[in-house]
């Protein structure tokens, strides 16, 4: 898959797990983090990705089990920098 394909699925994935109940598990977001890694790393536009859907999450949409992976994978990926 491409570079912008895979990104795309991520994507799909993000909002197809915020339509099914208004928030994102740990699964899910385990899934598209999982996705992304395929081939090794996140390239650009799967951080890009990971970054909005991050973004588009507020603490009423967070479990604290899923607000504690959140940080894990910002500090991992360095989401909280530069693209």
């Amino acid at each position: 898959m491409t570079e912008s394909g895979k990104a795309r699925e991520m994507f799909l994935l993000g909002m197809e797990s915020f339509r099914s109940n208004g928030r994102l598990e740990l699964e899910e977001l385990d899934r598209i983090i999982a996705l992304g890694l395929e081939d090794g790393s996140l390239d650009p536009a799967e951080r890009s990705i990971l970054i909005d859907i991050i973004s588009s999450m507020s603490s009423k949409d967070l479990t604290p089990e899923v607000w504690l992976r959140v940080e894990q994978i910002v500090q991992v990926f360095q989401l909280d920098g530069p693209v």
